[in-house]
């Protein structure tokens, strides 16, 4: 059974704050007549979640697929990347893009066919760029893996529609999955300040996205492709800014109302205490927003992991529980569980920029390879007491 399918129930209203592609919300829409909510900072994770709740014409998908598996000969300018000076693309990588942009923008397409063609050159897009597909920060491939690259965009533009046309017909959903791009730490803005949800479920970042996850780098480059369709010209975002966008990022904070060395034990002066302490601090109101739209009685289930910072476990899941104890909720239960499927750095070496091997070798170090669950429920009285 999955995590969204034991709490999940017809009827709810279901938040996730940090929902990414939107895996948590899709899990619960299967199986349960529930309205489903997630936000997300990056307009990538946004756009490839408004294309899984779409609702193309299958029978135009299909045309699509059958042309795109002639590659069409286009008199298109190759695509050029904006904003980089690194060359990401080979010289038959843009003008295949372009064709098929110059192609798609030619063709008489709804929204909702619109956004599924743009995840599909968003993926393409990611499979034959020379982007290093076994880090988790943004590299490029090196020269001799980039000569052996020559993956033509058209056949995986036309593999990944053929794959969506597949699954489409697979997917039956209960519920309804909407989608806001928006800032996690406005939670109450986009929900009109109603109190009307009932299930609180995310797994929000384990860090900031310079120093984990690239969360925006790799989203800034597919986003680049997918802004030159007609239609989804304003998608375009710099992956720094969407980075800077992200907890731990550049914005503006009180002072803290948290001890750090409670949750974390490095120096209290050091580079490494400034990133924990600016994200503990935008993941904390980030807590509080989510707090204030949920019921009493309502459920938060939220999936954190330890990760290792400046070589010292930043405690995500006590930093969480405490807060949302703080604020009026009662932990019922939390649990550990392997991670699976997850794209985060599982060992790092600290020592990696050191030009000695000697040195090098003394500083792998296991970053994280569990997650922790925890579940905690609105002090179902906190209505009464506030009437």
């Amino acid at each position: 059974m999955s995590l969204a399918a034991r709490y999940a129930r017809s009827g709810m209203n279901i938040l996730d704050p940090f929902c990414g592609t939107g895996r948590l919300l899709f899990a619960a829409a299967a199986d349960f007549e529930a309205r489903c909510i997630g936000l997300d900072i990056n307009p990538l994770a946004c756009l490839l979640t408004e294309a899984k709740a779409a609702k193309p014409s299958i029978a135009r998908l299909q045309e699509l697929l059958r042309e795109a598996r002639t590659c069409p000969s286009l008199s298109a300018t190759a695509l050029t990347l904006r904003g980089t000076k690194v060359q990401w693309l080979s010289d038959r990588v843009a003008s295949e893009l372009g064709e098929i942009v110059a192609w798609l923008n030619k063709s008489q397409l709804s929204r909702d066919e619109l956004v599924v063609v743009a995840a599909c050159l968003s993926a393409t897009t990611r499979e034959t760029a020379w982007i290093r597909k076994s880090g988790w920060k943004l590299h490029r491939m090196d020269s001799a893996s980039r000569s052996k690259h020559s993956l033509s965009p058209w056949v995986r533009f036309a593999v990944k529609l053929s794959q969506y046309i597949k699954r489409e017909r697979e997917t039956k959903l209960s519920g309804v999955v909407s989608i806001e791009y928006a800032d996690a730490a406005d939670v109450q803005t986009v929900l009109d300040g109603q109190q009307n949800i009932d299930l609180i479920i995310t797994s929000p970042p384990y860090g900031d996205s310079r120093t984990t996850v690239q969360y925006g780098a790799a989203s800034g480059i597919c986003l680049d492709v997918v802004s030159r369709l007609h239609g989804l010209e304003d998608a375009f975002v710099a992956g720094g800014l969407i980075d800077r966008s992200c907890l731990g990022g550049t914005r503006t904070r009180n002072e803290a109302r948290f001890r750090l060395r409670d949750y974390w034990s490095g120096a209290a002066d050091s580079e490494p205490a400034k990133r924990a302490s600016s994200f503990l601090q935008d993941y904390s109101q980030v807590l509080t927003e989510c707090y204030s739209v949920l019921k009493p009685g309502g459920s938060f289930v939220v999936i954190v992991g330890r990760r290792s910072l400046g070589g010292y476990r930043l405690r995500l899941d006590d930093f969480t529980r405490d807060t949302l104890s703080k604020l009026g909720c009662i932990l019922e239960k939390s649990y550990k569980r392997q991670l699976k499927q997850k794209s985060v750095p599982r060992k790092i070496n600290r020592f990696g920029r050191a030009g000695d091997t000697n040195i090098q070798r003394g500083g792998l170090t296991v970053t994280m390879d569990d997650e922790i669950i925890l579940v905690l429920q609105k002090n179902a009285q906190v209505g009464k007491m506030v009437a």
